[in-house]
């Protein structure tokens, strides 16, 4: 994951990037990390982490019964 202003990210041509490679797997660039249950995108925003907890959210309550 490259960290960075949105505005820099997208300007961001990963075709020209190094690759990164761990043993003899390589790693794959992303715009998001999950790490210990928490979300953060490159521009280490919390939306999706929001997002992802209200749908669990909604999903939880809409299987209840009330």
């Amino acid at each position: 994951m490259i960290l960075g202003t949105a505005r820099y990210i997208n300007n961001i041509s990963y075709v020209g990037l190094p690759h990164i490679i761990i043993g003899d797997a390589q790693i794959p660039y992303s715009d998001s990390v999950k790490y210990l249950g928490l979300t953060i995108s490159g521009t280490l925003s919390w939306s999706l982490q929001v997002i992802g907890m209200t749908v669990n959210e909604y999903v939880s309550l809409s299987t209840k019964d009330l």
